[in-house]
């Protein structure tokens, strides 16, 4: 399903507080809720059912993503990894992850909220009911791994790529999804590998090692 990127934040804005700072500020852990601006960040947790919007920022170290919980970015860099469980993720293309990637229990959090366009920088004005992904990402660099697993079953897609080309520095395992899992646009430095996956996941424009257990979209 091919649709142009927006964020999707599981909260009301009035609900969600803002935290603007500068790149040149001390960088510190946040414990994270609601809208990041422009801030330098040692490193990230989202906490249980929480809300974080990361627009413009670099976060040295890692994200972790607890259930329940929404996390987005907007031309954000992150230096190492970003882990997740049970919980909703939505990344475009100007962002990065510097380490690896690991997906657990796609999506549970996210099924409708409100819409924001990383072409700007303010809290979304028109709420926009969105029921098309439990996880859209495409950031344009993952440099370690990436692990999707244990999707459970849904009518909503897990999508990797499709807004952006991927340079993936490791290889890719998909496995024990319920969900449909797809993966496009991305160039994959080790095998993609796709292990009991009902519906089978998908894959298009994607170069890597080689390719076993999963089938070409269209």
């Amino acid at each position: 399903m091919r649709r142009f990127l927006a964020l999707v934040a599981l909260v009301a804005a009035s609900l969600v507080g803002v935290v603007v700072g500068s790149g040149s500020a001390q960088a510190a852990s946040l414990n994270c809720s609601g809208y990041v601006y422009n801030k330098t960040i040692s490193s990230v947790t989202v906490p249980k059912n929480g809300f974080c919007a990361l627009f413009n920022d670099t976060v040295s170290g890692g994200v972790s993503v607890s259930p329940g919980a929404a996390f987005y970015t907007c031309n954000t860099d992150i230096g190492g990894g970003l882990s997740a469980s049970g919980a909703y993720l939505n990344m475009d293309n100007s962002s990065s992850i510097g380490g690896s990637l690991s997906i657990n229990k796609a999506g549970v959090a996210a099924t409708i909220g409100r819409e924001v366009i990383c072409e700007t920088d303010t809290a979304p004005t028109a709420p926009e009911p969105t029921t098309y992904y439990s996880t859209y990402i495409c950031p344009h660099l993952i440099g370690g791994s990436v692990t999707v697993a244990n999707a459970l079953q849904t009518n909503l897609d897990v999508t990797l790529g499709d807004c952006g080309w991927m340079t993936i520095g490791g290889p890719v395992l998909i496995a024990n999804n319920k969900s449909q899992v797809e993966i496009f646009q991305a160039d994959i430095n080790g095998n993609l590998t796709c292990v009991n996956n009902h519906p089978t996941a998908v894959y298009d424009w994607v170069y890597a090692n080689s390719i076993s257990g999963c089938a070409l979209a269209f």
